[in-house]
């Protein structure tokens, strides 16, 4: 696999078009860190047995059929169907709405779009590199319609030496935003199959917020979904307390009346005085105090 070091959005953008040609489609999958292989869960999962570790290029594909298999049947067993799934819908849908859940699965997540991919890559893992591996949609056998996966089994996919890449139709608007294509038949994808941008650790910050300020891609965006904002809003997730003014001022313009209006900007005055910026405050008082009087005066 070769590797290319990316600093900026703009080094990525012009590595991007250097390789542009012709009517070629490339897959683009980001990993936190730029050593981690490009493999699904499962066989993540299947090296944490603390009974039997493996080694990820030692998954067999008995193993992970197995492995699948018994997830697809638990489900079933246990009644965990989805909206949309039912006991006859292909596995492979079954499988796609686990992995959308957070299940350990045999799909490889990649995305269409290159910026998505560049932004899994920042995300996490801050002090180390991430990576960005690139795959010619070319390499794969696309499964191009609800009819190439009826009536098959799992294991008809993860037999041979087909690499196959299925886009799954709406599951949910995660996918839809993420862009999502799935890619599936192997534990990993080997790497001479791929190129690798390796993003450096100390240019992650300043590449996640020109990702959200020039193209509007950031966690809430990506997981455009209630379990997605659940955790984008999660205790250990950083935000910006200017957040709160910006949702005020809203509220204040918004009001429907100027009661509405005195609330809005006494809570806007307060939240300014949370971040210690009395001055700010002391405008928005003073706003809220003058329609209440102008409201006092119209009664009296």
């Amino acid at each position: 696999m070769s590797e290319t070091i990316i600093t900026s959005v703009a080094e990525f953008h012009e590595q991007l078009r250097q390789r542009a040609t012709g009517a070629a489609v490339f897959l683009y999958r980001g990993q936190a860190e730029a050593a981690w292989p490009v493999s699904c869960s499962a066989a993540r999962r299947l090296t944490k047995d603390p009974a039997d570790p493996l080694e990820i290029e030692n998954v067999s594909f008995r193993t992970l059929i197995g492995y699948l298999e018994f997830l697809i049947a638990r489900a079933k067993m246990r009644g965990f169907l989805p909206p949309g799934i039912d006991m006859t819908s292909p596995d492979l849908e079954l499988l796609a709405q686990l992995q959308h859940q957070g299940a350990a699965t045999g799909l490889i997540d990649f995305t269409r779009q290159p910026h998505v991919a560049l932004w899994f890559a920042c995300n996490e893992a801050r002090a180390e590199d991430g990576a960005v591996a690139v795959l010619a949609r070319s390499a794969t056998e696309e499964i191009g319609s609800r009819g190439d996966i009826e009536n098959r089994t799992i294991q008809s996919f993860y037999q041979g030496d087909t690499l196959w890449s299925w886009e799954p139709a709406a599951l949910g608007n995660r996918i839809v935003a993420q862009s999502s294509v799935f890619v599936l038949g192997v534990p990993a994808v080997a790497s001479d199959m791929m190129e690798k941008f390796i993003v450096r650790a100390e240019s992650k910050d300043d590449i996640l917020a020109q990702l959200e300020s020039v193209y509007g891609i950031s966690e809430e965006m990506l997981f455009s979904d209630f379990p997605g904002f659940a955790v984008a809003n999660a205790a250990n997730k950083s935000f910006d307390i200017n957040d709160s003014m910006t949702y005020w001022l809203e509220q204040i313009e918004r009001a429907a009346d100027d009661a509405a209006k005195v609330k809005a900007h006494s809570a806007c005055g307060l939240a300014y005085a949370d971040i210690g910026d009395d001055e700010k405050a002391q405008v928005q008082y003073v706003a809220a105090r003058r329609i209440a009087e102008r409201m006092q005066g119209l009664s009296d």
